[in-house]
């Protein structure tokens, strides 16, 4: 009785070590594709971007909760200005939209989508 639990629960820390893995291998990607292109598609000069913080920056500055899962993250243009817009879910399984400026981390509007 307790091999198979052991077996399962061994399948299941492997299983979440590789997703953390996949993960971070996505974020390094966008980050080196944010720091090359702007929110049109077109290369970025050094100008434009410096002074942004980096994604991983970003989340580190919002401090969410541990049981808080990012579903997806869009640098978008908003009113003239470029923000990243965050998708995620909190421990209760409601999911909020936050528009974040990428030079302070603040959050610029929070949404809780239906």
């Amino acid at each position: 009785m307790l091999k198979p639990l052991v077996i399962i629960v061994f399948l299941a820390l492997l299983l979440g070590a590789v997703a953390l893995w996949m993960a971070e291998r996505q974020w390094g990607g966008y980050e080196r594709q944010a720091r090359q292109h702007d929110a049109s598609g077109l290369r970025k000069t050094a100008e434009l971007s410096e002074g942004m913080l980096s994604l991983q920056e970003i989340l580190q500055r919002l401090k969410l909760p541990e049981d808080t899962r990012i579903l997806e993250v869009e640098r978008e243009p908003h009113g003239g200005k470029l923000y990243y817009e965050i998708e995620l879910v909190n421990a209760e399984g409601r999911i909020f939209e936050l528009l974040i400026d990428p030079y302070t981390a603040k959050v610029v509007k929070q949404e809780e989508e239906d």
